[in-house]
């Protein structure tokens, strides 16, 4: 299974989402912009990436202690922009943000409890984004970047109560995500098979 461990987003912050990308779309340059379905929306806390069945129980495992180290927080839409941060646009991202640097704290915790569970360590300092599309070839002269950075999302918060376990299935048509494991914060884990 391709696998990797993710914050949901709520109904509001997927609508806020909705709203800043029909902004930036009306713009010729974001014609190149294949933008994430809204059901496949998320923060992606670490992606484990190829795991042999008998080792997912593993992640799910070190998922269900990741959260009960970690209680009900606030985390809010704020901000976008594009990756790389200079030259051509290969991804625009919404931005979230927590108090006290929550979901900071919640990613090193999966990312040490995965680490423990045997998967390789990330190199990638932790970014708190979502990824709301994706730029095959941006020949837009910087002009992506620039509509990208006027127009910001309205800033949108909800609660942060769970992390879950997620298997990507890829495919011609795009990702298929499905619910392996869903972990309460503070609390036990509840089991989606």
């Amino acid at each position: 299974m391709r696998l990797f461990i993710a914050m949901e987003l709520s109904p509001a912050v997927v609508a806020a989402i909705g709203g800043y990308r029909k902004q930036i779309s009306r713009q010729s340059a974001a014609r190149d912009v294949r933008w994430t379905a809204e059901n496949l929306l998320h923060l992606t806390l670490r992606f484990v990436g190829e795991v042999e069945d008998a080792r997912v129980a593993d992640v799910c495992a070190a998922a269900e202690l990741a959260a009960g180290l970690n209680r009900t927080f606030d985390a809010a839409l704020e901000g976008a922009g594009c990756f790389p941060g200079g030259g051509r646009v290969r991804i625009v991202w919404a931005g979230m943000s927590a108090e006290r640097d929550r979901l900071a704290k919640l990613a090193a915790d999966v990312e040490s409890a995965v680490v423990a569970a045997g998967v390789p360590p990330e190199p990638r300092v932790f970014s708190p984004h979502v990824t709301i599309g994706r730029v095959r070839e941006d020949r837009s002269r910087g002009e992506l970047r620039r509509a990208v950075q006027a127009c910001q999302p309205a800033v949108t918060s909800q609660p942060v109560s769970r992390i879950v376990v997620m298997s990507s299935t890829l495919s011609r048509a795009g990702p298929t995500y499905t619910l392996v494991s869903s972990h309460e914060l503070g609390g036990q884990a509840k089991d989606t098979g």
